[in-house]
């Protein structure tokens, strides 16, 4: 029997009370991966915009701001239960935190606007080609010389076959499966998500941080 299958937004605002402590949980080596997400930021002096998408209720922003006390984060998602949880979770932040209900996927992200563009466990929801058009309006919107993190489940080869076959059983009849419309988990490879990323233009792509579940890359935008 095929698994009942949620529309994106409802699924995460449905979850978001108990959100925080689903991820500490289910994240390998929760604290160190938080804390590799934040290295790349780690020390900078200058005020920078921070563009998180898909950030849920934030659990990243204390580790980055601890990291770079100056930067100017803009939080983004789609489920209003998880910004107002994270809204209060983080409120000590004042000003230096913005949420933003929108999608990454269907809303602009404008042209050259952030210095970092930065997503936690979210991007695993989608299937390669609409991936691929996600990616490049990151590149469009990171800056020249500026940079994109991105933690996420990644795996095996044979775990992302499997992956991959379960979500191609799972969304026979569900229309806009393709563009992220609901909530399917579709990890890949390490490798596959480098070859992606640096087909819209980001070189280097490095791997800062690899457990048998996720990973932590950062792809940078060449300065011309």
């Amino acid at each position: 029997m095929k698994e009942k299958i949620e529309e994106m937004a409802s699924f995460f605002d449905a979850r978001a009370k108990g959100y925080d402590q689903h991820m500490r949980e289910n994240i390998q080596d929760f604290d160190k991966y938080y804390q590799a997400l934040a290295k790349p930021v780690e020390g900078r002096g200058d005020k920078f915009q921070l563009l998180d998408l898909g950030c849920g209720t934030g659990l990243e922003f204390p580790y980055l701001l601890a990291a770079a006390p100056q930067a100017l984060i803009k939080g983004m998602d789609i489920s209003d239960e998880m910004i107002q949880e994270g809204a209060k979770a983080h409120r000590t932040f004042g000003e230096r935190i913005q949420w933003a209900r929108g999608s990454y996927v269907t809303d602009p992200l404008g042209k050259s606007e952030y210095e970092v563009i930065l997503s936690s466990m979210t991007m695993h929801h989608f299937f390669i080609s609409e991936k691929r058009k996600i990616y490049q309006k990151i590149f469009d919107a990171v800056k020249l010389g500026g940079i994109y993190i991105e933690g996420d489940y990644m795996v095996s080869s044979d775990a992302e076959v499997a992956a991959l076959a379960r979500y191609y059983e799972q969304v026979e009849n569900y229309e806009g499966a393709e563009i992220g419309k609901f909530h399917l988990d579709i990890p890949f490879t390490v490798e596959r998500q480098v070859m992606l990323l640096k087909s819209v233009g980001f070189d280097p792509v490095r791997v800062i941080y690899r457990t048998t579940t996720n990973a932590v890359l950062v792809a940078s935008k060449p300065k011309e």
